[in-house]
């Protein structure tokens, strides 16, 4: 997380990434010379900001089908506990950008 996010109160954040991404890879890479991190990274970033219990980003029930273009049910949906605000990570499995 960039060094000037210094959120005043809590922030409900969802983050959705395809796990096939080849434009933002889903676990993390450079673009155009820059590192930026992992889907899951930036949404434990975002768990340390709204104080939730670290390590409890955990999936919250069965997968389910939300991509037409995808077979199956390919999205998985993380959520964290203890928060001060909602975070959830929603991880498209088969999908790209």
């Amino acid at each position: 997380m960039g060094q000037h996010c210094n959120p005043t109160h809590a922030i409900n954040v969802v983050t959705v990434h395809g796990d096939i991404d080849q434009v933002i890879s889903y676990n993390g890479d450079t673009l155009y010379g820059v590192p930026y991190p992992s889907a899951i990274t930036t949404t434990e970033d975002w768990m340390t900001l709204n104080s939730c219990t670290p390590n409890s980003l955990a999936q919250a029930g069965a997968a389910i089908d939300l991509v037409p273009a995808v077979s199956g049910d390919e999205t998985q949906i993380f959520q964290a506990s203890g928060c001060q605000g909602n975070v959830e990570h929603w991880k498209v499995n088969g999908a790209d950008h």
